[in-house]
């Protein structure tokens, strides 16, 4: 939700949501943190127009992620974690004063699955 006035926003919520289906970022004794520009440039990059985040492909490479397509293209840097199984990426990233684990979709396969994938 992108708003100028999140007190107001928030008032309109019913108290059931918060922790059950969102959470206000940022707030703390009543105070809100509003997001800063870098970090909301970062945020549209990864989101299209409708606001969701596509599944990124990637492949790995000397024991190194290159993504191939998707939103994580040139984001490598921040993976931390990546489960394979469940086709989820953890990024690293500063976001709200503090460090942030972001879990992503994004399917990586080995170097030789892909040329495979590609015959």
């Amino acid at each position: 939700m992108e708003t100028d006035d999140i007190a107001a926003f928030v008032d309109t919520l019913p108290k059931s949501f918060f922790n059950t289906f969102m959470k206000v970022i940022g707030k703390n004794d009543q105070l809100y943190l509003s997001v800063k520009e870098e970090e909301l440039t970062w945020i549209r990059k990864l989101c299209g127009d409708d606001l969701t985040v596509a599944l990124s492909k990637g492949v790995k490479e000397n024991g190194k992620i290159r993504f191939t397509s998707g939103p994580l293209v040139g984001m490598e840097g921040l993976v931390r974690k990546v489960d394979r199984h469940r086709r989820i990426v953890t990024l690293e990233i500063e976001m709200f004063g503090r460090v942030q684990h972001i879990n992503l979709g994004a399917e990586i396969l080995n170097a030789a699955e892909e040329v495979a994938e590609e015959s």
